[in-house]
């Protein structure tokens, strides 16, 4: 029978091959050793480096997890999550992915990538979708709290992608004002609940090697099935665009899964 002791040592072991993307299914597959040795063992056993043993009893551990302390998952600093009095009980983020403060743009990701690139093409984009003929779509077509989910994989904890029902009713409970914060364009959202606001830069969005947009359009990655939010400025005045519903990721609009757009987070 494999001992507790050996079962850690087989699991660490796989997480330092693994990279943090296979993360969800390496604490899987150590939950179910654990509640395989569970019959035999009574707890797991911490040995410190300073010769200090930390003991748990079993019947208190959920699952064991590993960091290599060279990827932190978390929000930066600054992160608030903001309570617009939406009727879900949703907080949206002060800030995108991969920006320090709410005015900067962060990163830019393709629908259902977690990391950056120099350049944004079909060819380099690595999502299975149902245009390239495998199955994302098994996810419901809702990619949150997923490996696809870059606001789940960066921040962790209840940080995660909006999906349509949230963004619907964040533009339903929402005035959109075209403003500037810090000298960056992009809109501003107050709730017609408690009247607290968030600041959407106008960040544009990634085409190959290309920025385009950057001050003029609000663009958004949510969860479902490559949907979309995009805001512009017409006449001084912040417009949604799609009839100011969220538009499926078609050549019809002219965008494409492979772009790399912002993403901001929710809190449920």
């Amino acid at each position: 029978m494999l001992s507790l002791r050996r079962a850690i040592y087989e699991a660490r072991h796989l997480y330092l091959l693994k990279s943090r993307k296979n993360m969800k299914k390496l604490t899987l597959l150590f939950s179910f050793l654990l509640i395989a040795l569970a019959g035999q063992a009574q707890s797991v056993n911490v040995h410190k480096t300073n010769g200090e043993v930390v003991s748990y009893p079993m019947t208190e551990v959920s699952y064991v997890d590993f960091s290599d302390g060279d990827d932190t998952v978390g929000p930066p600093e600054g992160v608030e999550a903001v309570d617009l009095g939406l009727p879900s009980g949703t907080k949206w983020a002060n800030m995108n992915v991969g920006a320090t403060k709410p005015e900067e743009y962060g990163g830019y990701y393709a629908w259902g990538e977690i990391e950056e690139k120099s350049s944004y093409t079909q060819d380099n984009y690595t999502v299975p979708t149902k245009r390239t003929g495998d199955n994302i779509w098994a996810l419901n077509g809702d990619m949150a709290y997923t490996q696809y989910d870059v606001a789940y994989m960066k921040w962790g904890g209840s940080w995660h992608m909006p999906t349509k029902e949230q963004l619907d009713e964040l533009i339903k409970n929402t005035t959109w004002k075209w403003t500037q914060l810090n000298g960056v364009y992009g809109s501003k959202l107050t709730s017609k609940q408690n009247g607290k606001s968030i600041f959407l830069p106008a960040a544009g969005y990634r085409q190959h090697g290309a920025l385009k947009y950057s001050g003029t359009r609000v663009t958004y990655w949510i969860a479902y099935k490559g949907y979309f939010l995009c805001c512009i400025e017409i006449g001084g005045n912040a417009v949604l665009n799609m009839g100011g519903l969220v538009g499926l990721a078609t050549q019809e609009y002219g965008i494409d899964f492979y772009f790399g757009f912002p993403v901001r987070p929710v809190s449920d």
